[in-house]
């Protein structure tokens, strides 16, 4: 057995989304502040965004293949400092297998959506196995309030280094087009204002019948890999989940100037101040969806320079690597 000084990060993912670029943002924080880390894929389903961006920033990882037996013969020999787990799948197996060996485990739980079949059942186990965790760290309230075991609230972040402000103008959807995200509402608004474009970046089970009933002001732009490129097209972000952590979406466009204009749901109340540097609405208020909408399309240029300012700073100041991978490492050789 090898005793080694590596935080493993611990995923099952076929595509990339809100787990994935958190694993992107830790990976590469830790590994600026010279701690090793290495990102380990439970299964191999073939080429991966993330694969390619930990490759780009010299993070290394390793893909398993899917067997139980494997990922414990793995833990068993190279004995991590800490093993980091990230989703429903490796939650439950990382902290099951990590406890048979003797290895501190962390637990990031992301996801208030129970799901259903299987989902549902990998979600309710791994709540339930909370309790065996070294420690635990939930995205919102909600999530928190669901486990067994205790939790910290942890906010999402995002490397600040190199984002610069947008200038774009499209009003903009990103992220998962399934109920919980609120799409639909977001067609409801576009019909509401038919002289203005809307655009929705992302995919999921709702995308076709969606598709069908959008108006003509509306376009679906697909899923991205990797959004960056796209973000300084965009002048505001609405997000009328009807349920939500602390998405990342929302923190990637306040730290580039977009506002974003959000159902009052999770823990999206503590990122946006309402009228300073975003809005807060009901779920599903179609009404002031469409006052907030307006009123940032009609604003003078020095009004929305001050909204685009305040979005970055706290972004800065409370959601940035700098603000939060030091109590993550703190927390790392508390219990290793």
């Amino acid at each position: 057995m090898k005793n080694n000084d590596e935080i493993w990060l611990l995923l099952d993912s076929k595509n990339n989304g809100g787990i994935e670029t958190h694993i992107l943002q830790l990976a590469t924080g830790l590994q600026q502040r010279d701690i090793k880390v290495k990102v380990i894929f439970l299964n191999n389903y073939g080429p991966h965004p993330l694969k390619d961006d930990l490759n780009k920033q010299s993070v290394e990882n390793e893909s398993l293949d899917g067997k139980i037996s494997t990922l414990r013969n793995k833990l068993k020999y190279n004995s991590p400092k800490i093993l980091h787990t990230h989703g429903y799948k490796a939650g439950v197996l990382g902290k099951i297998i990590s406890r048979m060996e003797s290895i501190p485990v962390v637990s990031t739980y992301h996801s208030g959506d129970k799901g259903t079949g299987k989902l549902y059942f990998y979600g309710l186990i791994d709540r339930i196995t909370s309790c065996i965790s070294n420690k635990n760290y939930a995205v919102s309230q909600d999530i928190s309030r669901s486990l067994i075991g205790h939790s910290e609230i942890l906010n999402n972040f995002i490397n600040m280094d190199n984002i610069n402000m947008s200038r774009g103008s499209r009003i903009a959807y990103v992220g998962r087009i399934s109920e919980e995200k609120g799409p639909d509402i977001f067609i409801r608004l576009a019909k509401q204002l038919p002289n203005t474009n809307f655009f929705l970046y992302g995919d999921g089970p709702n995308f076709e019948s969606l598709q069908v009933s959008k108006p003509q002001n509306t376009y679906f732009l697909g899923k991205k890999n990797n959004m960056a490129p796209y973000w300084d097209d965009i002048s505001l972000l609405i997000m009328p989940s009807r349920q939500e952590g602390l998405p990342l979406a929302a923190i990637e466009a306040m730290a580039r100037g977009i506002p974003v204009l959000a159902s009052n749901v999770g823990q999206l109340g503590q990122l946006i101040c309402h009228k300073s540097n975003g809005w807060l609405v009901e779920v599903g208020d179609i009404k002031n969806l469409m006052k907030y909408t307006t009123e940032w399309l009609a604003m003078p240029l020095n009004e929305k320079n001050k909204i685009r300012h305040a979005a970055r700073k706290i972004i800065e100041s409370e959601f940035s690597s700098a603000a939060i991978i030091p109590s993550i490492i703190h927390s790392y050789n508390e219990i290793a």
